[in-house]
């Protein structure tokens, strides 16, 4: 099964998860990504990509730079997580795929 045309049963979709993954998660940082991790999830785990407004005005900047993120992280990931996690782009230029799947394989430990 390929993770990438599944994806949508790996996304995290509830706000009341992502807002006490943003407040209670472990957060490991390698430029330009942000790791945060749940410490307390239960079954299977569902991750989600944000790329911040304030740095990419146009949202068409922002969608390339998720599924940049998405294609790379399901590249690295291949098998199912065991907890909630939260990829947060954090640079301020356009990124390269390579420069992303470095800082995710440092993140994830591959």
């Amino acid at each position: 099964m390929n993770p990438v045309r599944n994806g949508r049963r790996f996304s995290l979709k509830s706000s009341i998860v992502i807002s006490s993954l943003f407040s209670n998660g472990k957060r490991e940082f390698r430029y330009p990504l942000l790791l945060i991790t749940a410490v307390d999830s239960v079954g299977d785990g569902k991750v989600v990509f944000s790329v911040s407004k304030k740095k990419f005005k146009r949202a068409v900047d922002r969608n390339r730079v998720k599924r940049q993120m998405r294609a790379v992280y399901f590249s690295v990931v291949r098998e199912p997580i065991q907890s909630h996690q939260a990829v947060v782009y954090i640079g301020n230029e356009l990124p390269t795929s390579s420069v992303m799947a470095n800082a995710l394989k440092a993140l994830i430990r591959v």
